[in-house]
């Protein structure tokens, strides 16, 4: 693999800053969101030591659903552009939703 910024560690960036850019909108930690979708493209190499830039901004807001627009540059150039929805949560209710399907994996009734 070629020593630059890889797509995996770009979408985990790119999502991390629509969740920073949530938080002073959340209930924290009683509402905690989730992401539901990404649609990048990574449109160039990133070469390690140069900065990284994301910017992103709320595209639609549907019931618990928050689609954005997001844009990330390195020093040069636009290297990545698309969408990521996240979805609010109820940290209490996803808990139970979780322990249950726990206890289904593991066979309890």
């Amino acid at each position: 693999m070629p020593d630059v910024l890889a797509t995996g560690y770009l979408v985990g960036m790119m999502e991390l800053a629509c969740l920073h850019g949530m938080m002073e909108f959340v209930d924290w930690p009683r509402e905690q969101s989730l992401g539901t979708m990404v649609n990048f493209r990574h449109l160039a190499p990133t070469p390690p030591g140069m900065t990284l830039t994301i910017r992103g901004e709320v595209v639609e807001v549907d019931g618990r659903r928050v689609l954005f627009r997001v844009e990330a540059w390195d020093d040069v150039e636009k290297v990545c552009e698309g969408t990521h929805e996240r979805c609010m949560i109820d940290t209490g209710r996803f808990a139970e939703k979780m322990a249950r399907k726990q206890d289904a994996y593991r066979g309890v009734t």
